[in-house]
């Protein structure tokens, strides 16, 4: 099984580690690593993870106020979000996830 980031979901994984990186470089690699980390234990048991709305999972990221929400395909996992906790948490359901 592999996965398949959304184009937002990208944007916003990159647009957070920027914003580590402006203070503290370390911090936007461990953020990275933690983003790794989630989705290796993603593709490892999918089905783990609850259900957050619908058919949509959630894993949340160890040491970062951030989730990875996503759908489990036949043959992949589609990365809807990396979502902020606590800053316009349900901006990802205007996307397709289906």
């Amino acid at each position: 099984m592999f996965y398949t980031f959304h184009p937002e979901a990208l944007r916003e994984m990159i647009q957070a580690s920027r914003y580590l990186r402006d203070s503290n470089v370390q911090l936007a690699q461990d953020f990275l690593n933690e983003v790794e980390r989630g989705l290796k234990g993603v593709l490892d048991s999918p089905s783990t993870w609850p259900y957050y709305r619908g058919n949509v999972r959630r894993y949340l990221i160890h040491r970062f106020p951030y989730a990875i929400l996503y759908n489990v395909k036949s043959d992949h996992v589609l990365v809807n979000a990396v979502m902020h906790l606590h800053r316009r948490p349900e901006c990802w359901k205007r996307r397709e996830v289906d």
